[in-house]
């Protein structure tokens, strides 16, 4: 991958090694990646990923509902929107 690359993983958590995307980060040989799965859910709370400011983790949850994604999208047009006024963004965890 080039350094300028992002890696998303939004489908199962041992897609990526995530030793190997720690070592990825930290020797910036990419971007940033976007993580909708982790190897072990939850996440730890001592985990080198949250560390990262080029790394965003999501909840993963699956529904289906219609009601389930208007609140999904209403909540991340939120979220973009306070992170563009600079203002707390709801559910993160990486502070």
């Amino acid at each position: 991958m080039k350094n300028t690359a992002y890696i998303f993983n939004l489908s199962r958590g041992p897609v990526i090694n995530e030793n190997h995307l720690e070592e990825a980060l930290e020797g910036k040989i990419i971007a940033g990646a976007g993580l909708d799965v982790t190897e072990k859910e939850p996440l730890s709370k001592n985990s080198k990923l949250l560390k990262f400011e080029n790394v965003i983790i999501t909840p993963h949850a699956l529904c289906w509902t219609d009601e389930c994604f208007n609140d999904i999208a209403t909540e991340a047009i939120n979220s973009i929107i306070n992170f563009v006024d600079k203002k707390p963004i709801l559910n993160q965890v990486n502070k």
